[in-house]
């Protein structure tokens, strides 16, 4: 296990650019899943159906880029400024409007989410973990 992450953790993969990971990730679970596919933002949708219709419906989500940083002045002293590209607000509204409804996301995330207007994040639940184990249980009760 630990090689493999090593594996994917050393994709090149910033933020708009992370198809390298997404091709790797997709070899990695093609024979364990229903369907897969990409959407137009680059997402890797990956399904994996029950077998109880009208059981409960359960998203894993992992990032597939890393940090990334665009440039956005040069100081004359020769310093760059720049601004993060991506973050996580961007995926929980892509997931709203997959018509996800209930999120799990770590507990240091919370803050990302207060910054977020409140009519963009109605409907919502949000589940805050700090452990593995915590997102089994809520994915699996």
């Amino acid at each position: 296990m630990f090689e493999l992450i090593r594996q994917l953790v050393n994709l090149y993969g910033a933020t708009g650019r992370e198809a390298g990971v997404a091709d790797a990730v997709e070899a990695l679970v093609k024979d364990h899943v229903d369907s897969i596919r990409r959407d137009a933002l680059g997402n890797l949708i990956c399904e994996k159906r029950g077998t109880d219709p009208d059981g409960k419906r359960i998203m894993l989500s992992a990032h597939m880029d890393h940090i990334g940083f665009i440039v956005v002045a040069v100081e004359k002293e020769g310093f760059l400024r720049v601004m993060p590209v991506g973050g996580v607000k961007e995926k929980i509204l892509a997931a709203k409007r997959a018509g996800i409804t209930e999120l799990i996301l770590s507990e240091e995330n919370r803050k990302d989410i207060a910054e977020i207007k409140p009519e963009y994040i109605a409907g919502l639940t949000f589940h805050y973990v700090k452990t593995n184990e915590e997102v089994l249980q809520l994915a699996l009760e």
